[in-house]
């Protein structure tokens, strides 16, 4: 194909998505134009009238970790098996909000490592904190069971013993599971849309990074269903410049903005 070989094709695949990876800083941080607190709001009203009275009122998003299977090492096994899966893998964390959007992006780290150890050398939490400085209202991250509860900040289900003898607590964390899985489908459609990442036997550490084109399908998926909703937006006002009067209309342009593909600090 194009009078190159498959290894100089391949290069190339790989040398591209360092590009997008170490110039594209939108999955990397909070420092968002276009989330104020009115989006903030939003987001928990919406999980609120899904979910019912008995949600955690203060939920704005969601979020969960991922293992990626790569093909076993001849070295640094130990520390790329996850003994929870029973895998060598890469391990990612997402935090989705409930429109979709996806707020970051975080991972590649070692399959041994554990979702609490994960969050805490994300950073995630104080810059959740810094971005939420001057709230009137303070908004909460809702995560799995493997992540450790953070008193305002981040909270999980209710543990075995404390539904024992509550039907409430129980029903509560039922609803929010159900509620939750909106970030497990943001992971089962990058692996439907790139099948490459889902490849166990071509994912090598010490022949090509397995890093890249994970988070280069969750950009990708991303900037889709920004499109999407911009396209079926724009029939319905029959006004394109109203682009920036949607939360994924002004995250399309947050992608697209030469900001965010600033390749001279890297």
């Amino acid at each position: 194909m194009f009078r190159r070989s498959h290894s100089s094709l391949n290069r190339l695949f790989y040398a591209t998505l360092l590009i997008i990876d170490r110039s594209s800083k939108v999955l990397k941080t909070w420092d968002h134009s276009w989330l104020t607190e009115d989006d903030f709001e939003m987001c928990a009203e919406s999980i609120a009238v899904k979910g019912g009275p008995r949600v955690i009122p203060d939920v704005f998003a969601f979020i969960d970790g991922t293992a990626r299977p790569i093909c076993r090492l001849i070295f640094y096994q130990r520390q790329m098996f996850s003994g929870h899966k029973r895998i060598h893998c890469t391990k990612w964390q997402s935090v989705v909000l409930p429109t979709g959007l996806i707020l970051n992006l975080y991972g590649g780290q070692r399959g041994s490592m554990h979702d609490s150890r994960l969050l805490n050398e994300s950073k995630i939490l104080g810059e959740l904190n810094d971005k939420q400085a001057g709230f009137v209202r303070r908004y909460v991250l809702y995560g799995d069971s493997g992540y450790a509860k953070k008193n305002g900040i981040l909270h999980k289900p209710y543990s075995r013993i404390e539904i024992c003898h509550s039907k409430a607590k129980k029903y509560q964390n039922t609803l929010m599971s159900k509620l939750r899985q909106s970030v497990e489908w943001w992971f089962k459609k990058v692996v439907a849309k790139f099948t490459l990442v889902d490849f166990r036997k071509q994912m090598k550490l010490d022949q090509a990074s397995t890093l890249r084109p994970f988070g280069f399908g969750t950009k990708f998926i991303q900037v889709s269903m920004c499109l999407k909703s911009w396209y079926s937006h724009v029939i319905a006002a029959s006004d394109a410049r109203d682009l920036t009067n949607t939360q994924c209309g002004k995250r399309l342009l947050e992608f697209l903005s030469p900001d965010q593909w600033n390749s001279d600090k890297n």
